[in-house]
């Protein structure tokens, strides 16, 4: 099996897949973990620990008993990537050496330097600049579309 590698590290990348589910498809409401966890596919125990965090960096409220869960704290559009990154301490360190050298150095730079600095840079943009706004529903998504699609169907109508 090949890995998958990314520039987030999997605790970010699922904080980022898990909050955006909620701005998508439940902004107003409350969400049930194990649905969450469901919805997502992030593994039940891992996402605990993950909303756990973003309960304590103030990214979602939860709310336990009949009808609690978690939920976001502010609108999708005042909730940054960088927030959510934050909260999980995730956040991309500014200056960090690829080469594991610690902090960068312009006057004895590594040999990625000059192609890894813009890159950080644009990362750090990028986070800083995103909302949760930008999560999309994802109808052709299987599990989310038999769900949504009975909903949809008016009596009397046939189906597609």
């Amino acid at each position: 099996m090949q890995s998958r590698r990314t520039l987030l590290s999997q605790t970010a990348e699922y904080a980022l897949r898990a909050t955006s589910w909620i701005a998508a498809y439940s902004p107003e409401a409350a969400v049930r973990a194990q649905d969450l966890s469901k919805e997502t596919g992030i593994p039940p125990q891992y996402l605990s620990k993950i909303l756990r965090r973003l309960v304590v960096g103030g990214i979602l409220t939860s709310q336990r008993g009949q009808g609690g869960g978690f939920a976001l704290v502010r609108p999708p559009g005042q909730i940054r990537f960088l927030d959510v990154l934050t909260a999980v301490e995730s956040s991309p360190e500014a200056g960090r050496c690829t080469f594991g050298r610690g902090r960068c150095c312009p006057q004895s730079p590594c040999a990625l330097h000059d192609a890894w600095v813009p890159l950080g840079e644009a990362f750090v943009r990028w986070a800083a600049t995103t909302t949760l706004a930008a999560a999309r529903r994802a109808e052709s998504t299987p599990h989310v579309a038999e769900r949504v699609a009975p909903a949809l169907r008016l009596e009397g109508l046939p189906s597609a």
